[in-house]
């Protein structure tokens, strides 16, 4: 991702990975961020903790734009049947879980066929908190950030649940 931002932004000062909640996020005029990442975090506390670090770290005039899993996609899915597809040579199972009203749970299992014609299994597990996308533009209005809730980065919409916080800060 850090390669691809280098592309896109050649004159940009600097670029760098940071692991959130506990890096400190330094002064800056633009946050992107994509896959929902604040939704991986462990509870909302720390989602919360994170969207306002995000803010404060905004100059005069800086903008984010990242995308978070809102509780309607819980609420859209927390019925969902397990999901299996085929094809000539993969397989994916996919089992969705609410274990609590405020987190979501997607298990996919993979099979992808070797060429001995055997197939590799690969499994992952996401684990998401569902936040009120609704309730961040008040919570960072406190920060000075005016905060947008979209369906989408651009024209591609996202699927229900999923949603766009688009955050600036007043220039002075």
């Amino acid at each position: 991702m850090l390669k691809l931002a280098a592309d896109y932004a050649p004159g940009a000062v600097e670029m760098r990975q940071l692991t959130l909640p506990d890096d400190p996020i330094p002064q800056v005029d633009a946050i992107v961020s994509v896959g929902h990442m604040i939704s991986y975090l462990p509870d909302e506390l720390a989602a919360r903790n994170v969207l306002a670090s995000i803010s404060r770290a905004l100059r005069p005039g800086g903008i984010f734009a990242i995308d978070v899993v809102d509780i309607e996609y819980g609420r859209a899915r927390s019925k969902a049947d397990t999901i299996g597809r085929i094809g000539s040579d993969w397989g994916c199972i996919i089992e969705y879980a609410t274990p609590e009203p405020k987190r979501f749970t997607r298990r996919i299992t993979t099979f992808i066929a070797n060429q001995d014609g055997s197939y590799h299994r690969d499994d992952e597990w996401h684990s998401h908190i569902l936040l009120d996308a609704s309730s961040v533009p008040a919570l960072l209005a406190a920060d000075g950030v005016e905060v947008e809730v979209l369906p989408a980065f651009g024209i591609e919409r996202l699927l229900p649940g999923l949603c766009v916080l688009v955050g600036r800060r007043p220039r002075s």
